[in-house]
């Protein structure tokens, strides 16, 4: 318990000196071509449910510390940048739930002529999942995502886009290797633009996984959706689509299909107060990291969640509700019937600026999961009180 306090020591020794030097800090670091944004956070919190079970509930004061760093490089018309970021949760009583999360990221924009744009980009995560019960311990895996996306406008109205992705996941623990993956994306779209701000929009999306160790489950996934985009101004824009998923399974002899959608969009309702909605509905893979595979294969999840914010001088407050609906495909086995989870999410922040780089904030956020398995059922309420700076 001692180290855990000594880090946590350390990273507000660290943030103090931040706010002890405000000259030194208050812009970017300039070497040579390159900007350099540190920023860090350190935060303190609880939970009445560190393993989110339904039974034999633990809870603990954990801190999260979390550095980070971006460099950006621009180009004239072209831009590359580069973020690393690391998510330390140190736990007082539950020190099985201890966990490190490295993510990295790189971009590199290109616009080699006024109507093609590429982008070339990367994300490495060296992760940890949550273990299930007091005596299980971390899962850590390794997941990269590269990626390559074009973008040409071949007129005033008519735009095309597509875009190739390469995914693996691979975890180091010899049972949860279960889980390992290689995936292989193709995508394509076409946006019309009906109004100066906004366009009709056709995306397909297509996906071919292959599992190390679960082959008669390898299944290739197309998404065809359709839907309207538009950008008018700072005070409104989003994304909204509709269409068809459909997912096969040549070993098994099976197709799972689904209505689809995605919605993202963010609306100004007055000056300084803003609404964002995001939501999608899709075909996802169960996985023995996430406690499910033995319930099905796959399932339906249909996702919606909503952000009011609100700024008044120095604060801005945050009110969030999401709600998730995962519907399983085939009946358990050993129950002869299918799963099916709701989970509700609810979330209240408020964000003190005490400099134009140094914001002290707080939350609470409840979660609850209702299911027909009794055993999958849970409930959480998590505090959490945070200082942290952004440069």
């Amino acid at each position: 318990m001692a180290r855990k306090d000594g880090i946590v020591s350390v990273g507000l020794l660290i943030l103090l000196l931040f706010v002890r030097s405000p000259k030194g800090f208050a812009a970017n670091i300039h070497i040579g071509p390159f900007d350099i944004h540190p920023y860090a956070s350190v935060s303190a919190g609880y939970t009445d449910n560190v393993f989110l079970t339904e039974t034999r509930e633990k809870s603990d004061i954990y801190y999260l510390i979390s550095p980070g760093v971006q460099l950006f490089l621009p180009l004239n018309r072209h831009s590359f940048n580069l973020e690393y970021t690391v998510d330390t949760y140190l736990y007082r009583d539950q020190d099985n739930a201890d966990r490190t999360i490295q993510n990295a990221t790189g971009r590199l924009a290109l616009n080699p002529f006024r109507s093609l744009n590429i982008l070339i980009q990367d994300a490495f995560i060296d992760g940890e999942d949550r273990p299930d019960f007091e005596y299980d311990r971390t899962s850590q895996y390794i997941w990269n995502s590269a990626a390559i996306d074009t973008a040409y406008d071949i007129n005033s109205r008519l735009a095309v886009g597509a875009g190739f992705q390469y995914r693996t996941k691979r975890y180091d623990r010899t049972a949860d290797r279960i889980d390992d993956y290689d995936e292989n994306g193709l995508s394509g779209r076409i946006y019309y633009k009906v109004l100066p701000k906004t366009s009709l929009v056709m995306v397909y999306q297509y996906r071919d996984r292959d599992y190390e160790k679960r082959g008669r489950e390898d299944n290739d996934s197309h998404r065809l959706e359709g839907g309207i985009t538009w950008e008018i101004g700072p005070k409104s824009s989003g994304t909204a689509r509709a269409g068809y998923i459909r997912t096969d399974y040549e070993e098994l002899d099976r197709t799972d299909e689904a209505f689809s959608y995605s919605l993202n969009l963010t609306h100004q309702l007055k000056p300084k107060t803003t609404l964002s909605l995001e939501g999608v509905r899709e075909i996802q893979d169960t996985s023995r990291a996430n406690r499910n595979l033995v319930f099905s294969n796959d399932y339906v999840s249909t996702q919606i969640a909503g952000t009011l914010s609100h700024r008044y001088r120095k604060f801005t407050g945050r009110l969030k509700a999401g709600y998730i609906r995962d519907d399983y495909l085939h009946d358990d086995i050993a129950a002869g019937r299918k799963r099916r989870d709701h989970l509700f999410i609810g979330e209240f922040g408020i964000d003190h600026a005490l400099r134009k780089w140094l914001t002290l904030g707080g939350s609470y956020r409840y979660t609850r999961l209702n299911s027909n398995f009794d055993v999958e059922e849970y409930e959480e309420n998590n505090f959490l009180i945070y200082l942290s700076v952004v440069l």
